[in-house]
Formats: structure tokens, C-alpha cells, sequence
């Protein structure tokens, strides 16, 4: 992450104890926690850009079959919203607060976000030193891109024309998934382990939520968000 990148404090830190949940949350923080086992739970943070008006979103939902022993899923849903009550015609920059950002083996496509996987834990102060794991399939991309110019978002909505838009052009949801079961590495697919892991979420406008989380026998999260 760029060096003018603050870290803005938002953390949320959800720890199983005798079957019951201890939630510890630091004032001014922007996530929540709505379920957590040794095998399953789901967590979210989000992110405003007080100079667009658009608050970047991102929920994570990780399961571990075996417990200790099995396969993780990791399912990331991530949305750039409108926070205006009027319509938000924002520019296409390339502030991006991360590197190697994507939403599938051809990059974001017209999207202005997208989501990264890594293993370990790191912060706003460290996460651009990090590696990626490779959760997608290598495939062939196409080499023409569409021309972006910006985003005109409806109203209080993550619905958007992808700018220049025709005069029959149609609003386009402005949120994606994806679901992370292996690393795609030679000689074949290795599946994700039980383990620590980061999620990233980043913007080309720089806002970026970060969410880490530990799945297997025993479980935590905790989530940060950062922005330009």
C-alpha cells in the first residue's frame, strides 16, 4: 500500500470462549460479525470515501469441513455503494490503495474494485508486501478492454452506468463474488487449508477493507479499513 495511506481506526475482534462470543469494539469502527463456530462464520467491513460519497463493502463468509483437518471455503462478496441521495457521477481514477487486485482470472473487467486472498495476517501497514494466492484458474483473457471513462451511480444504490454510456445504456449492479477453495499452482490445485488468512478489498479510488480471520479448530476475526 501506498506510503499515504492512513490506517483509520476500525477493528472488530470476535473470540469463541466457552461457546459463547466476547465482542470488543473500538469506537468509530465500520464492520460486524453475525455468526462464528470452529467450522463456519461470517464477517463484513466496509469502508466511505468522504471525496467520492461511495462506501466500498465487503463480507466474507469461510466454512472448514474435518475441522482442523478439512478443506476451506472462502466466499467474498464485495459492493461500491452510493452513499448520496442524488445520482454520483464519479470519475475513473487508478488510486489504488493495492496491488494485484482481481475478481477472477482476467482481472476486475469493468468493475472499479476487486479482492484479494493471502495467507497470514497483515495489516494496512504490511498487506502491500504481501503475495496473493492464486485462487483462480490461469486461462486465456481477452486482449481488448472496454473504454472506461467513469461510473454514474442511481441514487442511494450500488447500481451504475459504466461511463461513456450509449444512449440505450442500462445501470449495472456494482457488486461481485467469489469463492476461494484452492490455490492454483503447478502441477495442480492444492485446496485451502485450515489456517489464518487476510481478505483485501480495494477500490481504484484508494479505500481498502481488510478482514482477517482464522478457520479450523479454533476461530477469530477481526476486520481494518484504510483509505487515501
Amino acid at each position: 500500500m501506498k506510503s499515504t495511506l492512513v490506517f483509520a481506526a476500525a477493528v472488530v475482534v470476535a473470540t469463541l470462549i466457552a461457546g459463547t462470543f466476547l465482542l470488543t469494539t473500538q469506537p468509530g469502527a465500520t464492520s460486524s460479525t453475525t455468526s462464528m463456530s470452529s467450522t463456519s462464520f461470517q464477517t463484513s467491513g466496509s469502508y466511505t470515501s468522504a471525496s467520492q460519497s461511495l462506501e466500498l463493502r465487503l463480507s466474507v463468509n469461510a466454512s472448514s469441513t474435518g475441522g482442523a483437518n478439512g478443506n476451506v471455503t472462502v466466499s467474498i462478496a464485495v459492493e461500491e455503494y452510493n452513499t448520496l441521495a442524488a445520482a454520483n457521477n464519479v470519475s475513473k481514477a487508478s488510486e489504488w490503495g493495492l496491488q494485484g487486485l482481481s475478481l477472477g482470472s482476467c482481472d476486475t473487467q469493468t468493475y472499479p474494485f476487486g479482492v484479494a486472498l493471502y495467507s497470514g495476517t497483515y495489516t494496512a501497514g504490511n498487506v502491500s508486501q504481501a503475495t496473493p494466492l492464486q485462487i483462480y484458474p490461469v486461462v486465456p483473457c481477452p486482449l481488448l478492454l472496454r473504454l472506461v471513462t467513469g461510473y454514474l451511480f442511481q441514487p442511494a444504490s450500488d447500481l451504475a452506468v459504466v461511463l461513456p454510456g450509449g444512449p440505450n445504456a442500462t445501470a449495472m449492479q456494482m457488486s461481485a463474488n467469489v469463492t476461494a477453495t484452492a490455490v492454483y499452482a503447478s502441477p495442480s490445485p492444492t485446496p485451502l487449508a485450515p489456517g489464518t488468512y487476510t481478505v483485501a478489498a480495494g477500490d481504484e479510488w484508494g479505500s481498502v477493507v481488510l478482514v482477517h480471520f482464522t478457520i479450523g479448530a479454533s476461530a477469530s476475526t477481526s476486520v481494518s479499513t484504510s483509505g487515501p
